[in-house]
């Protein structure tokens, strides 16, 4: 398994419930306080967490076949973004930080399709053990 910032990152959909199950358990992280006494408007971003059962979990994670093809397209157009940055010697930050951002944009896109696979292969899997 990959880890990013030392967290773990899930191979299959069971190995994902389980660590959204405990980090739901898990007080979140206090963020430092900001120095500025009013912070700008535009760097305010509120974070919501809903707890879903299994079920709303699977189901909501289910995408239809024109969201897959279009973040099949999404990938395929941040694929050739990635290929054709150039490195500038005078700006060498930069072209790391857009590689970042490509790749990062590229594994997300990937992990929405392979969830909604995953899910669909669990909700199958599901429904043929009630059936029987």
């Amino acid at each position: 398994m990959a880890t990013h910032q030392g967290h773990q990152r899930p191979s299959n959909l069971k190995d994902r419930l389980s660590q959204l199950r405990e980090m739901s358990k898990q007080p979140p992280p206090e963020l430092p306080l900001s120095s500025d006494p009013e912070p700008s408007a535009d760097i305010l971003i509120e974070f919501t967490r809903t707890k879903l059962s299994t079920s709303q979990f699977l189901q909501s994670s289910v995408l239809s076949h024109t969201q897959k093809e279009l973040l099949r397209n999404d990938i395929s157009e941040t694929a050739q973004q990635l290929l054709s940055l150039t490195f500038d010697p005078t700006q060498p930050h930069k072209f790391v930080q857009d590689h970042a951002f490509l790749k990062g944009q590229l594994e997300l896109l990937q992990y929405l399709i392979s969830r909604s696979d995953e899910s669909e292969q669990t909700l199958r899997q599901l429904a043929n053990q009630s059936d029987q």
